[in-house]
């Protein structure tokens, strides 16, 4: 049984919170911000609680499974947060599950597994027994839902131009585009409406340019706009592996197409292609061939090795990669 997880951290913050959760998924922010919302939801309610963080051992499985037994002494409610509960082996495994089937109605327990694996007992049964709850990384598709969702837990309302601007400048992680609403909420009232320009303003954007202008200038070979609106988000502080990383997207899509049925059909990477460079797509198909696309996608990955293996000469390393791309030149 898979429970969304907006949905379920949704019930949590009106209150309605369950004595057993399991997420699974590798992403520390979604993780540490479910926990966070059942504690807050658990201290509205109770006033107080007892907060108890475990990685176990296996020779530990005993004892936590007698303390989530235990009625507390105190009238708060204690909350167990159990990282890596596949060292539960054997009858501690299914004394576990019996427990998830059966809680005690003192406590509250949140069982969290980074690997995704499926065919794992544990995990097959506690997903039967309590439901799971994805909390790994987000496909870049989905990553549009996300920030709407980040922006009402703000309180703030935003424009669909605002929240296709915050993707491009920060939507690789939940936690990047949190921390940059984050920043723009300091800057605007509660409630407020936040369109592209406040993304620019608050999120430390102080430019005129985004990836998508890169994207689309590339796309249009157009090699005097490329040096200057790359150089700019340099300067603003992008990283150069941000910007290998977009380009990357941009002919990945491009590839996709020149090899689909019809020349038009869409990969789920477009949906991470801002409209205005997706509504030009054929007009960048046209202008670069098959051949330099192979010759582009290695120009890529020399570019992002010499990033990693570089201090610095950045600079070097763009204008060389602008050149080849646009210019044509191996």
């Amino acid at each position: 049984m898979k429970l969304a997880y907006r949905d379920e951290i949704k019930r949590v913050q009106t209150g309605e919170v369950n004595p057993v959760y399991f997420l699974n998924g590798n992403d520390f922010y979604l993780q540490d911000y479910f926990v966070q919302g059942v504690e807050k939801a658990l201290k509205t309610k109770y006033g107080a609680i007892s907060k108890v963080s475990l990685i176990p051992t296996s020779g530990e499985t005993s004892g936590i499974l007698n303390d989530l037994q235990t009625i507390p002494m105190f009238p708060e409610p204690i909350l167990f947060v159990i990282r890596n509960p596949s060292v539960f082996k054997g009858k501690a495994q299914t004394d576990l599950l019996d427990y998830c089937k059966s809680p005690n109605s003192n406590n509250y327990l949140i069982l969290i597994v980074d690997e995704i694996d499926s065919s794992k007992k544990l995990n097959k049964s506690l997903a039967d027994t309590v439901g799971l709850i994805y909390s790994s990384p987000p496909l870049d598709y989905k990553m549009n839902g996300w920030i709407k969702f980040l922006f009402k837990q703000a309180g703030l309302k935003a424009t669909d131009q605002a929240v296709e601007r915050l993707q491009e400048l920060a939507g690789d992680t939940v936690y990047h585009a949190a921390n940059e609403i984050e920043k723009i909420s300091l800057g605007v009232e509660n409630g407020s409406s936040v369109d592209d320009e406040d993304i620019l303003r608050y999120a430390g954007w102080n430019r005129n340019y985004s990836p998508a202008d890169l994207q689309d200038a590339i796309g249009s070979r157009d090699h005097k706009k490329v040096y200057k609106i790359g150089g700019k988000l340099l300067e603003g502080g992008m990283q150069l592996s941000a910007l290998i990383g977009y380009i990357t997207t941009l002919f990945q899509e491009i590839n996709f197409r020149n090899f689909s049925k019809n020349g038009r059909e869409t990969g789920y990477r477009e949906l991470w292609l801002s409209n205005s460079v997706r509504k030009k797509m054929p007009q960048y198909q046209a202008l670069y061939s098959k051949d330099e696309i192979k010759s582009i996608f290695r120009l890529l990955l020399n570019a992002d090795k010499d990033v990693k293996n570089s201090a610095s000469e950045y600079d070097r390393i763009l204008i060389s990669l602008f050149h080849k791309i646009v210019e044509g030149n191996d």
